[in-house]
């Protein structure tokens, strides 16, 4: 399998993510991913990013953002606690800094 996804986009989160505190960028399934320690919190996939948020959280982004929907990776079954964004244009993930500040709060707290 091929890891599909789009290099402008992480070049957005890379200069966006990788100057909070602790974020490291890695791969998960070949795919460019950031992570607290061990923990991955985004992950650029295909055409947009997953961002792990509690389960209450995702169906509140889902239901507010009309570029939100559930993650299902390779089409298989759905990840509870994260959610997928599709924006049009890669610098549009520049305003959702302060979703991606408490996905890795939330990464935090699972971490104690």
């Amino acid at each position: 399998m091929i890891a599909i996804f789009n290099p402008e986009v992480k070049k957005v989160l890379d200069s966006m993510l990788l100057s909070l505190p602790d974020v490291a960028a890695g791969k998960s399934f070949g795919y460019p991913a950031y992570s607290i320690g061990k923990k991955m919190f985004a992950c650029v996939y295909e055409d947009g990013v997953s961002i792990k948020l509690p389960k209450e959280r995702v169906g509140a982004v889902i239901a507010d953002d009309p570029d939100a929907r559930e993650f299902r990776p390779m089409n298989r079954h759905t990840m509870k606690e994260w959610v997928f964004i599709a924006r049009k244009a890669p610098d549009a993930y520049n305003g959702d800094l302060a979703l991606f500040k408490e996905s890795v709060g939330f990464i935090r707290s699972l971490l104690k």
